[in-house]
């Protein structure tokens, strides 16, 4: 029989998976509408009607949770990424392209979980997650291996260290992305324009 949890307050029943869906639904919209500090153990709790000690069964504190969100974002872009690299009708220079206007289209439209992903909030005090730094730790491995593709394809410069470029083609997008998420370059009728041009500067 599948394990549920009850609340305390209004008697709803979730299943266990169902319920911890729902708190990361709930926290995320809470992030996105209000900001990092409208988050709160108890105001999520009372958001949807579940008691302290079901919340507390999922996770362990407030930086738990926003980790959860923030690997949430990790697991959207594997997926966007997946869907880009399997088109086989699209040579690889097309889906190099796809690939890093992929990147900037998916941080600004997801600015609030993209800043989770990379901020301060969490990296910067400690206060990621196990589960979290092993999904971003991947993620930049799988940057890796694309690099190291297309270095091997003739796309990417191939006379310099494959990891080296990976840690500068992923530098320049995530600051291209921070001017157009902080607002000091909010002109994104060039991005295409603006993608060709770290394409052409990471070539021989």
């Amino acid at each position: 029989m599948a394990k549920s949890l009850k609340s305390e307050k209004t008697g709803n029943n979730y299943h266990h998976g169902e319920l911890r869906a729902t708190l990361l639904k709930e926290a995320t919209k809470m992030v996105k509408d209000l900001g990092i500090q409208s988050l709160s153990m108890r105001a999520l709790g009372e958001s949807i009607g579940v008691s302290r000690t079901a919340l507390y069964h999922h996770f362990k504190n407030k930086n738990d949770l926003l980790s959860a969100i923030a690997e949430s974002g990790f697991t959207t872009w594997q997926d966007i990424v997946s869907s880009i690299i399997s088109d086989d009708k699209a040579t690889q220079k097309q889906i190099l392209h796809r690939y890093i206007k992929g990147y900037i289209e998916f941080s600004t439209d997801n600015a609030f979980i993209y800043e989770l992903m990379f901020g301060s909030a969490l990296w910067k005090e400690q206060a990621s997650s196990e589960s979290l730094k092993s999904t971003a730790y991947k993620s930049f491995q799988f940057h890796l291996s694309l690099i190291e593709r297309w270095q091997k394809q003739g796309l990417l410069n191939s006379d310099v260290d494959t990891l080296r470029l990976a840690q500068v083609t992923w530098g320049t997008l995530h600051g291209i992305c921070k001017l157009i998420i902080d607002g000091i370059y909010a002109d994104n009728k060039n991005i295409d324009h603006l993608v060709d041009t770290i394409i052409a500067s990471q070539t021989h």
